[in-house]
């Protein structure tokens, strides 16, 4: 059981990597406001990502 919550969350940490980088090299996001509308779907897509990982990952 170990095992797999430590190689749940080491996919979790790169899929989170991966996405930011994506992100990060998409959207110029240092150039926006806090309140741009994508600035704002970025974070939520953000979100939903991680919890659509946290609950496959406790499925598996």
């Amino acid at each position: 059981m170990d095992n797999v919550l430590i190689f749940g969350g080491i996919i979790i940490l790169l899929g989170t990597a991966l996405f930011w980088e994506i992100v990060k090299r998409v959207t110029p996001f240092n150039e926006y406001k806090n309140s741009h509308p994508v600035k704002i779907v970025g974070f939520v897509s953000f979100g939903i990502v991680v919890v659509v990982n946290l609950f496959v990952m406790n499925l598996i």
